[in-house]
């Protein structure tokens, strides 16, 4: 897991109030100089999230790729299509979650606490400093789950 202190790339994509870390492409990238234990369970966790949507994305685009062939479809715009979903993923999911919790109601920072995502990261950073055995892990795909 790889961390950049003192990112300006951090200024300027932590838009939120209060927020000065974010997982940006799979790396952690901060406005801070040193993160807690728990910040760092939390990114971590986003960061195991994107992997497994690379990986999905990754499958899903290998699928494509062969159906579109079949089809006899070789435009340019379907590979570079098939290319950008497993690297997107991850944040058309992240998105799309976060304008559904709008649009139901919720203010900003409300929506936000409740894309699964983020639900996920809370509920294993919130162990972060008991004994391992009683931490909670991550689990491949666990954001689709009620982690409360």
């Amino acid at each position: 897991m790889k961390v950049y202190y003192n990112s300006k790339l951090a200024k300027l994509l932590t838009f939120m109030k209060g927020f000065s870390t974010i997982m940006f492409f799979g790396v952690i990238i901060t406005e801070e100089g040193v993160l807690s234990g728990k910040t760092l369970k939390h990114e971590e966790t986003h960061v195991k999230q994107y992997v497994d949507c690379l990986g999905f994305g990754l499958l899903s685009g290998i699928v494509l790729m062969v159906i579109f062939l079949a089809l006899g479809i070789h435009d340019s715009w379907a590979i570079t299509l098939l290319l950008t979903i497993p690297i997107l993923l991850y944040y058309v999911i992240y998105g799309t979650e976060y304008l559904y919790w709008r649009m139901r109601g919720f203010n900003k920072t409300d929506a936000y606490r409740k894309i699964g995502f983020e639900r996920q990261a809370r509920w294993i950073a919130d162990t972060w400093n008991l004994p391992y055995n009683q931490q909670r892990h991550y689990i491949s795909f666990g954001w689709w789950r009620n982690m409360t």
